[in-house]
């Protein structure tokens, strides 16, 4: 490919997932990072929330809208979850869930989950856009989020709809592997099997529940495992109100435990890797994710993991790859959290499916090998980075002809 300039947003380069789907990941091509009307409101409101104390202000969709007037030059504009109103470029987006990603197209839902957003004022605004022959791909990150964007645009304009749907490509990020066998993974003395959960968002990701079920196999059950979290343990609203005294109480529980759980509170992230190279059994038994990149990173380590089947994770893992929780879902794979009744009940599922899973591997640690094998031979078959930047690469040579 003839070096191409591809512009990104600046304020995001840096971040996971555009490093893990987006920044150099095709040769040839000079990314570079651009500001627009978006990212100076957006500051803006940052600060203002950070002189006053709150989050006083609702940033959520300056986001994941761009506008520019075309003063930035770029060959191809490629978003992560964005919306390019300027009409100025040739542009694509990556997404995770829905496009426009807005608090308007988000909420409210049905009672099968389903959206209904009205298409006038902005989202209007912003459907247009992404129907515009100047919107070249639009690249779900999964099945999942294919789906629920075709479910968004049930109600839109059919002609915009169509339009829409056939720039859809569904394109699962790459993940190398960090192992090439497992002949790499390390023999503990005393057979004690590791567990390992990565996470900021811990309440969110299953956290809780992870320690009620591990308190019950190590104190009573007496099985030989252990615990290591990676996570900040930081307040998270997502699906249920944390409070300070909760997250001191996860806090209490792990220094009173410091037997069988360890806990890093922030690290870089190449200690992560080894963390998961080190590890027996990688945990993601989640309330709500969208994608589960750290499914992939697990299974690159050999390792299988148990989680939740929410979402696009049944695309990730299953029974041969894992272990699997069913969990109350809707129409489009979310888990029931909405009401407090729902909450106390998809936290039982979880705790339950924790307790069996972790009981299944300490009876029939056979079952390591065989499934941790299988999880690495489909990262091979269907996250090669190789392949990833063929497909890409074509991608943009599509967008620019």
């Amino acid at each position: 490919m003839t070096s191409i300039k591809i512009g990104t947003l600046a304020y995001r380069q840096q971040y996971y997932t555009y490093q893990r789907t987006i920044m150099n990941l095709v040769p040839d091509c000079e990314y570079t990072g651009l500001r627009d009307v978006y990212s100076y409101l957006r500051a803006a409101v940052l600060r203002f929330n950070q002189l006053v104390g709150s989050n006083r202000l609702n940033y959520f969709n300056l986001n994941n809208l761009f506008h520019d007037f075309g003063f930035n030059r770029v060959d191809l504009l490629h978003l992560f979850n964005g919306v390019d109103l300027s009409g100025r470029h040739r542009w694509l987006t990556s997404f995770e869930t829905i496009v426009p990603r807005l608090t308007s197209t988000l909420e409210p839902r049905d009672a099968a989950g389903l959206r209904h957003p009205s298409f006038n004022g902005l989202n209007g605004r912003a459907l247009r856009a992404l129907a515009a022959d100047n919107c070249k791909a639009l690249l779900p990150l999964s099945q999942n989020a294919r789906a629920a964007q075709l479910s968004l645009m049930q109600d839109a304009p059919a002609e915009l709809a169509d339009a829409i749907a056939v720039k859809m490509r569904v394109l699962h990020p790459p993940q190398p592997l960090l192992i090439q066998s497992l002949d790499e993974k390390p023999r503990r003395a005393g057979g004690k099997i590791r567990f390992l959960f990565v996470g900021a968002s811990f309440f969110r990701k299953g956290g809780r529940e992870i320690l009620l079920a591990f308190e019950k196999l190590v104190c009573e059950e007496r099985l030989p495992v252990e615990l290591v979290l990676i996570s900040s343990i930081s307040p998270d609203d997502y699906t249920r109100k944390v409070t300070p005294a909760d997250i001191q109480s996860v806090r209490d529980f792990i220094a009173q435990n410091g037997d069988w759980v360890t806990l890093y509170p922030a690290v870089p992230n190449e200690f992560v890797l080894e963390q998961m190279r080190q590890a027996d059994v990688g945990l993601l038994p989640t309330y709500a994710d969208t994608y589960g990149l750290s499914i992939l990173e697990f299974q690159a380590a050999g390792c299988p993991v148990i989680t939740t089947n929410v979402r696009a994770i049944p695309e990730m893992n299953t029974p041969e790859t894992g272990w699997v929780i069913e969990v109350p879902k809707d129409t489009l794979g979310e888990a029931l959290y909405r009401t407090t009744a729902e909450r106390a009940d998809l936290s039982e599922h979880i705790i339950q499916g924790l307790l069996r899973s972790v009981r299944e591997i300490c009876q029939q640690p056979e079952l390591l090998t065989r499934k941790g094998q299988a999880a690495l031979r489909r990262v091979v078959r269907d996250h090669d980075p190789a392949s990833y930047t063929r497909v890409l690469t074509d991608i943009y040579q599509q967008a620019l002809r």
